[in-house]
């Protein structure tokens, strides 16, 4: 490694040949004679030569070190050498006497005179002069390097396990304790597991879960207190080191990190400060005491952007012993092993739930409890796989799902490898490979600006749980990964390129790079390129500040997007469409000191206005209309009600309360006084809601996943689930299971109904659909482009509907061939300054859309849609809007209806040529009370209580003079069901209608009777199968009887008089019946039969 180093400074502004870096290695290193011959073929001109103590040293040079490493000195500066290399955290300043001590003296120095005190070395002498790292073949990825920052986040739960694919790393992340306090940051436990993690002490002086394990309230930094500028580590929680350099004597701050723009601050020489991108910060102003490097400072307060403070406490020892949140809410730790006083073994929050550790004899994480009670286990050590493995390896991790083992070794010439195996037995598996040379070494075709070559080279490949199922060792089935190098050679954790199976390669390109594989100045993508099906590149190209907040974004066809930040680079203040050199300002905003917005104003030059209390809470919006909604806390920053603008001396009121642990406990809205109660569990699940009338919606979980649902009506659906925690089936009320398959590699691939039929999914390599096969095998079948767009689909009658795109993947065209009739292409434009429809055309025409322009001059509904002009005559609809963005006027080829809105954004009147229809409304709700007519006439709306849930009570249609002319009400059971509907017309009897249900809500009966006679006038009668087909519909005697196909579609029906027997759950069955001819015309029948089975579908 270290002498690719070496290459890159001597031909500097040359790509990193990593050929050099898959030549193949013995097992013990590499001498200095191999290095001495590598370096002889790639025209280095160096010589071996051998230092006597205290002499100068030469440089650029690769120098062999004691402890059998082999190190790039790239520089010598006033008594300082620079040294690149992984073992010193990337770059680094170190003393001449540092190097002195750690020296062999051995070493690669440029050709021609010896320097005095230095002489030559024979081929015989360093052939015995080894170091056990190489410079090719094994793991090039940083051992130093963070975890990939694409990896899922931890979860509340249960570990999670993920394989970290550069460096072939378990990692798990599990959060057993938790809670969000009003203000400030989040309180969560957040425990990880990596198994490569290179970069932690060999032996804690402070508190930690043992070897490979952290947690990210301990987080720490070192440095060199005897030198101010010096490399500072940054050690992230999750593992790997983050070196901060570019150190600036007269702001003392470090530039920002490469990785997320972090940037380090040194704020007195024993602290130090580091700012993240949001305007937060952490302080590291606790030492562990040293006077020489590394000296090590813990974090002790995190602070938001609003300035809420989590503060970290620390014993004597320099064991976290309490974190306090924003409210002073203290979560304590505690430790609870007398032979090893600094690992944790209970946390507790303020609320007295607690998360568990124990240990094994020899130190090793053994269990987490969780708040719940749930318990996770582990194993360590040897596996089959790999008997030589750590001792600190997990091969096991137990939960009540079952188990999941793990194995991991190096393979031909230290390549790495890591299998997962899940409880069911399905696997994936990362590898790093040096060179795999069966894969293309190039691509025929690549975007400009990318290194097209050396394909074969140290990349990683992820097989998924499906490609491990099918094409198990096959590297072209594996998602590629091509990761970018650093200065000193080393591969770091952001990918070059990326590559699906079935997919063109998407490439990265950063701001700063000599070339496509090497670090930038910045993570995050200046470019990320593929090659299209038609041999075109489609480029998204980002331009970032210095804390890497994108400045500027160019799509695939040019459409320029800008924007301003504040001098800090935190606060976005503008935004600007720059399209076609036209400046069109899109937004504005203003910040408080918090980073909080204050104010916004939007292209139509409409401001909305924000304050806040000192906490960085929001206290009041006004909208462009003047309208408040305010909003109010108590002392300790907990939302006690929402206050909507007033009206008419009413408003809209939202308050809430909260249990002991600060979850909600009510909401109650006014002016209906209607209030809901919620619980949880311990791992803050909603489990029970009550209602006013006091009934109830529960959830019972079984582990983590919800079991057991109740309606209000105390009817429960029953769920299970598989080990991988995918639901495979459901059983309602009724009885009636439906069941679901998976594959093992989390994709759905069958679903079963109640009656037995079964609906399946085929899935590529990659999981997306190519068929979709129905329960009477006839099927669908799915085809995508280079970059995964969907391309084609056949349906069942071998119809193609093709799909074409633009180069931002906006729909261009959808054409059809081998249809049974005639059917119409389409097609589609779009503006060339934004992204929004602009035609579309099909077999009738074209449609058009046209936009409200963007002045300098801000006029409302600035950048909205302004017309629609369809293709046929006389078809033009226009758009007026108001100050809110909201459409107040339409015309329909000049004819035009206008729209007034309340306060509370409510419809109050609408104008068109039929009159003016008035709206109002039940108080501050958005209940509607009545319509006015233009004619005199009005609808009048009532409604139920609080413990009725304000639901529709009645409808009454009535003269000028107030008569009815026919009047509805309605009367409810606590699921919302209709339980009976009475209808009356004039003076006539009202009618009642009276229903029943099965336990489904699928409808039994309808009995209607005169209200005044109770007499009988009509009954109903229904019954249904298992898919949910109405099977059997009776109208007094008469009786119809539907059958069905496998696809739920109507197939036939039969009549009879004889009254319909049903059975208990809503079966029927017809006795006597006779078979007639469907009385629906055929093309009446299609239809409906289409339509129920695009129902059947969705469920």
């Amino acid at each position: 490694m270290a002498l690719s180093v070496l290459e890159r400074e001597i031909h500097s502004g040359m790509p990193l040949d990593r050929s050099i870096l898959a030549m193949p290695i013995e097992t013990d290193g590499t001498s200095l004679l191999q290095n001495w011959r590598m370096a002889n073929a790639r025209k280095l001109n160096l010589q071996m030569a051998h230092r006597e103590t205290g002499q100068e040293w030469s440089t650029p040079a690769m120098v062999h070190l004691s402890l059998g490493h082999f190190v790039a000195v790239i520089q010598k500066r006033d008594g300082m050498l620079l040294v690149r290399d992984s073992l010193f955290g990337g770059e680094r300043w170190i003393h001449e006497a540092t190097l002195n001590q750690e020296s062999s003296g051995y070493a690669l120095i440029p050709n021609g005179q010896l320097p005095v005190g230095w002489h030559s070395v024979s081929e015989s002498e360093a052939a015995r002069i080894w170091a056990g790292d190489s410079c090719g073949g094994g793991t090039a990825a940083d051992p130093h390097a963070p975890v990939p920052e694409n990896l899922a986040p931890a979860c509340t739960g249960m570990p999670v396990a993920q394989l970290n694919t550069l460096s072939s790393a378990l990692l798990l992340n599990d959060i057993p304790v938790s809670y969000t306090p009003p203000r400030g940051q989040k309180i969560a436990l957040t425990l990880t597991y990596n198994s490569k993690n290179a970069d932690q002490p060999a032996t804690y002086t402070y508190s930690n879960l043992g070897p490979k394990w952290a947690f990210d309230w301990v987080l720490t930094l070192t440095d060199d207190p005897t030198t101010v500028g010096q490399t500072v580590k940054l050690l992230p929680a999750s593992g790997g080191m983050k070196a901060q350099v570019g150190y600036n004597t007269l702001t003392q701050t470090y530039a920002p990190d490469y990785f997320n723009q972090d940037q380090l601050v040194r704020t007195s020489a024993s602290s130090y400060k580091v700012v993240h991108r949001d305007g937060s910060s952490d302080i590291y102003d606790l030492t562990d005491g040293a006077i020489v490097a590394p000296r090590t400072l813990f974090r002790t307060r995190s602070i938001d952007p609003s300035g809420n403070t989590v503060t970290y406490g620390y014993d004597a020892q320099r064991r976290l012993t309490t974190v306090t949140d924003a409210l002073g809410q203290v979560t304590t730790l505690s430790y609870g092993l007398a032979g090893d006083p600094k690992k944790v073994t209970l946390v507790t929050d303020p609320f007295g739930r607690t998360a568990s550790m124990t240990y094994t004899a020899s130190g090793l994480l053994e269990s987490i409890t969780d708040a719940l009670g749930i318990t996770t286990t582990f194993s360590y050590g040897p596996t089959t796989q790999n008997p030589a493995m750590a001792a600190d390896f997990i091969n096991g991790m137990t939960t009540p799902y079952g188990t999941s083992t793990f194995a991991c070794g190096n393979g031909a010439a230290n390549n790495t490898w890591i299998l997962a195996t899940d409880p069911s037995g399905d696997q994936e598996r990362s590898e790093y490979v040096g060179l795999v040379s069966s894969l293309p070494l190039s691509d025929p075709v690549a975007p400009v600006g990318v290194v097209n070559t050396g394909h074969w080279f140290f990349n990683s490949y992820y097989w998924d749980k499906r490609a491990m199922e099918i094409y198990p060792g096959d590297y072209t089935k594996a998602k590629i990964t091509h990761w970018v190098y650093s200065p000193g050679g080393w591969l770091n954790s952001v990918p070059s390129w990326e590559k699906k199976p079935l997919e063109s390669r998407t490439w990265f390109l950063q701001a700063g790079q000599a070339n496509s594989q090497e670090m930038g100045t910045i993570s995050s993508p200046s470019a990320v390129l593929r090659i299209l099906d038609d041999l075109s590149t489609q480029s998204t190209l980002t331009t970032y500040n210095t804390i890497g907040k994108p400045t500027q974004v160019t799509d695939p066809l040019g459409r320029v997007t800008s924007y301003v930040y504040s001098t800090d680079g935190i606060d976005l203040l503008e935004v600007h469409n720059l399209t076609g050199g036209i400046d069109d300002l899109l937004a504005k905003y203003t910040y408080n000191t918090q980073h909080k917005p204050l104010t916004t104003i939007d292209a139509a030059g409409q401001t909305t206005t924000f304050t806040y209390n000192g906490f960085g809470q929001i206290l009041t919006i006004t909208n462009p209309k003047s309208e408040v909604t305010t909003l109010t806390y108590d002392l300790n920053g907990y939302l006690q009600n929402v206050k909507g603008p007033l009206l008419n001396a009413g408003q809209q009121i939202t308050t809430f309360t909260y249990d002991l642990v600060g979850r909600v406990k009510t909401v109650t809205n006014q002016p209906d006084n209607y209030t809901l109660t919620y619980d949880y569990d311990n791992l803050d699940r909603r489990t029970t809601i009550t209602y006013p009338d006091g009934t109830t919606e529960e959830t019972l979980f079984d582990r983590l996943d919800a079991w057991k649902t109740k309606d209000r009506l105390g009817r429960w659906t029953v769920m299970s689930y598989n080990a991988s925690r995918q639901l495979t089936s459901v059983q309602d009320p009724q009885g009636r299971i439906t069941r679901l398959d998976w594959c093992g590699c989390g994709t759905l691939d069958g679903l079963t109904d109640p009656q037995g039929k079964i609906t399946s999914w085929v899935r590529d390599i990659q999981g997306r659909v190519t068929g979709k096969i129905f329960p009477d095998l006839t099927s669908l079948q799915y085809a995508y482009d280079a970059i995964g767009r969907l391309a084609q689909r056949i349906d069942a009658k071998a119809q193609v509907t093709k799909y074409s795109y633009y180069q931002d993947n906006a729909l261009a065209a959808v054409t059809y061939s081998n249809t049974s009739k005639p059917t119409p292409n389409v097609s589609y434009t779009y503006d060339g300054r934004f992204n929004r429809l602009a035609t579309s055309t099909g077999g009738l025409g074209t449609t058009t859309y046209v936009y409200n322009p963007i002045t300098s001059t801000p006029t409302l509904g600035a950048g909205r849609l302004a017309s629609v002009t369809g293709p046929l005559a006389n078809s033009t609809i226009t758009y007026g809007y108001d100050a809110l963005g909201r459409v107040t006027t339409r015309g329909i080829n000049d004819i035009n209806e206008t729209r007034t809105l309340d306060v509370l954004g409510r419809m109050s009147t609408v104008a068109n040529p039929l009159g003016t229809f008035t709206y109002t409304f039940d108080g501050p709700t958005n209940r509607l009370q009545n319509i006015a007519l233009p004619n005199g006439q009005s609808t009048v709306f009532g409604y139920s209580s609080a413990s009725g849930d304000k639901r529709l009570q009645s409808i009454q249609n009535q003269k000028a003079n107030g008569t009815n002319i026919s009047a509805f009400s309605y009367s409810y059971d606590a699921n919302g069901q209709i339980q009976t509907w009475t209808t009356q017309a004039d003076a006539q009897n009202p009618k009642v209608n009276t229903f029943t249900y099965d336990a489904v809500g699928q409808i039994l009966s309808n009995t209607q009777t005169d209200a005044v006679t109770q007499s009988v006038l009509i009954a109903y009668g229904y019954g249904y199968d298992e898919a949910g087909n109405r099977t059997t519909s009776q109208i007094n005697g008469a009786t119809t009887a539907s059958t069905f196909n496998n696809l739920n579609q109507l197939t036939g029906e039969t009549y009879s008089a004889t009254p319909m027997i049903t059975k208990p759950g809503g079966k029927s069955k017809q006795p006597g019946s006779k078979t007639k001819p469907p009385r629906r015309s055929p093309e009446a029948a299609k239809r409906l039969a289409v339509a129920k089975a695009s129902a059947a579908e969705v469920k």
